[in-house]
Formats: C-alpha cells, structure tokens, sequence
C-alpha cells in the first residue's frame, strides 16, 4: 500500500518541479521557444527569453516575425518534431550553453536554426539580443 501512494505522488511530484523549473534544461528551453515561436505565442516567447529586455522596436519586430513564422509553420502543417542539441560552458549563473536546432514539420520539410542560452537567476533563457 505504501508503494502505490508513493507511485501515485510521482506524478504530483514531477509537476511541482517542473513548475519550480527545477528539471529545467537548455534543451527543454529552446524546444519551448521553438514551438512558441511557430506557435505565435509571445508569452511563451518571453517566459523563455530575455524577450522583455530588448527595446520596444525590437519587441515590435520580433513579434512580426514570429507572427510570420507561425503562418509559415501552419501552411506547413505545423511542427512534427524539435530536436535540440546544446554544448555547455561555464557554470552556475554564469553557465552558457550554445545550441542548435532541427525542425521537421507535418509535410515533411525541415528547417534548422541555432541559438545561445544563458541562466539569469537560475533558469535557462534564450537570448534574443
């Protein structure tokens, strides 16, 4: 009995730590932003990014651009698949890591981008800038 309420915590458990962005990755942050991006989604885009730093102008374009992409991704079928790979440097809240990125989307055409991460008050962020 023991066991199963153990078991049965795990997910409650995983949840928790994942809201505390404690399981957090450069990985797992640039798959989020990718898909934001091709999704549309600027909240997401900033909860990822140092999106909130850059100035107006640059918010402004940016956010034409991803309105854009996510256009061009929806005409694809929208994403299949996100494959991130990081190479880390430094460490603690100086820890950088550069990644790049493969995109396959539904109609089978695949796109690639690349993009440097960087903890700001212990969680992984995309730099924009």
């Amino acid at each position: 009995m023991t066991r199963l309420k153990l078991i049965g915590l795990l997910p409650f458990t995983l949840t928790v730590l994942g809201g505390c962005n404690l399981m957090s990755s450069p990985e797992s942050t640039v798959k989020s932003m990718v898909e934001a991006v091709h999704d549309g989604d600027l909240e997401k885009l900033a909860k990822h990014s140092n999106y909130a730093e850059l100035p107006a102008d640059a918010q402004q374009k940016l956010s034409t651009t991803v309105g854009l992409t996510s256009v061009g991704s929806k005409e694809k079928g929208g994403l299949a698949s996100v494959e991130v790979s990081c190479a880390r440097s430094g460490s603690g809240d100086s820890e950088v890591a550069n990644c790049t990125n493969k995109i396959t989307f539904k109609d089978g055409t695949n796109d690639a981008g690349s993009a440097k991460v960087v903890k700001i008050g212990g969680d992984w962020k995309v730099k924009l800038n």
